[in-house]
């Protein structure tokens, strides 16, 4: 407690956490991969088991990286699958942290 009586908090996260927030998976699979490597994309969405449409919405930051989609990565690039994987689950959790309630605005519901 502070001096005032306050119940005071410890974040988890730094004041300047937006300064960290995660890329979302899918641009940074069409910026290292599928642009430099010139891939075409109806072919990369049948070997992955995707229409085209999704894998543009992926690849737009539109749809997630989902458990399928990395394993299908996977077989074709190796580890990629895996890592963008991990990029989503960074990216999801970042963006439900900046949706979450204040404590404040919780106390004004409350009480």
């Amino acid at each position: 407690m502070s001096a005032q009586g306050e119940v005071e908090t410890a974040s988890a996260f730094p004041d300047d956490f937006a300064a960290v927030r995660p890329s979302h998976p899918g641009l940074a699979l069409a910026k290292l991969v599928v642009e430099p490597r010139s891939l075409d994309r109806q072919v990369l969405a049948d070997e992955l088991g995707v229409t085209e449409d999704h894998l543009a919405a992926v690849l737009s930051g539109q749809q997630p990286i989902d458990r399928e989609f990395a394993l299908a990565l996977q077989g074709r690039h190796g580890e990629l699958g895996l890592v963008l994987y991990r990029m989503q689950f960074a990216y999801d959790y970042f963006e439900q942290y900046e949706r979450r309630p204040s404590f404040a605005a919780l106390a004004e519901v409350v009480l």
